[in-house]
């Protein structure tokens, strides 16, 4: 087994917490680390966490009992499967929490599904709203968009992005093959839609400026 590395141990704890969409403060919620000693865990300034640490770390990470103290020693973690739920079972679509509002993966797959199917129905009616059901269209391809980046992210750390790609295609397939119009989509979008690209390597024509920026961005993701 390999001797323990600190740095490489807050990769996997920073990849872990990004793919559960858990902030800092989640985790110490959610029973793990408190903030502070998370903060060093995941800047790598730890040299030999406690067992207490690690025991948490398993508990708010969702792995294993034993994952931390082994991935710390050079292996990796086993992450929990969650339950199956009973068909009755109600879901938590939308969890709140003090930074930002998370939405479950279901969810907004079903609210693309829904604003796709309004304006094919739509498409040769003149009706009220049309803008409003344009905006709502924008703000979820926002929605889908950044949730793709942060597991783009956290799968192109890894190697994964090709297992992943036929998930990346079915959420963001018209994203993906086309060029978006520069004089009706914000500038803010057009950035986020060209990293996207970048990420899963189809920004091939992309200047050096581009290029060196959406680098930038990527390592700061990566803590």
């Amino acid at each position: 087994m390999s001797s323990p590395d600190p740095a490489r141990f807050a990769r996997l704890i920073v990849q872990r917490r990004r793919v559960l969409g858990l902030t800092t403060r989640d985790v110490q919620k959610a029973g793990g680390p408190s903030t502070p000693t998370l903060n060093r865990l995941e800047a790598g300034r730890v040299a030999q966490p406690s067992r207490d640490t690690l025991v948490k770390l398993d508990r708010a990470l969702q792995w294993q009992p034993g994952s931390a103290a082994r991935s710390f020693d050079g292996g990796l973690p086993e992450t929990i499967e969650p339950a199956p739920r009973p068909s009755t079972s109600p879901t938590q679509p939308i969890v709140a929490t003090i930074d930002g509002v998370m939405i479950s993966t279901e969810t907004l797959s079903s609210l693309v599904d829904l604003v796709d199917q309004v304006s094919r129905a739509n498409e040769h009616r003149d009706i009220n709203g049309r803008a409003e059901l344009d905006e709502l269209g924008t703000l979820v391809d926002r929605l889908l968009r950044s949730w793709i980046i942060v597991q783009a992210e956290v799968w192109k750390s890894q190697n994964e992005l090709q297992r992943n790609e036929i998930l990346i295609n079915r959420m963001l397939g018209d994203q993906l093959r086309k060029e978006p119009d520069a004089a009706r989509v914000p500038e803010q979008d057009l950035e986020d839609i060209g990293y996207l690209r970048w990420l899963l390597g189809r920004k091939e024509d992309a200047d050096p400026a581009d290029r060196q920026r959406w680098q930038m961005r990527w390592e700061t993701s990566q803590g």
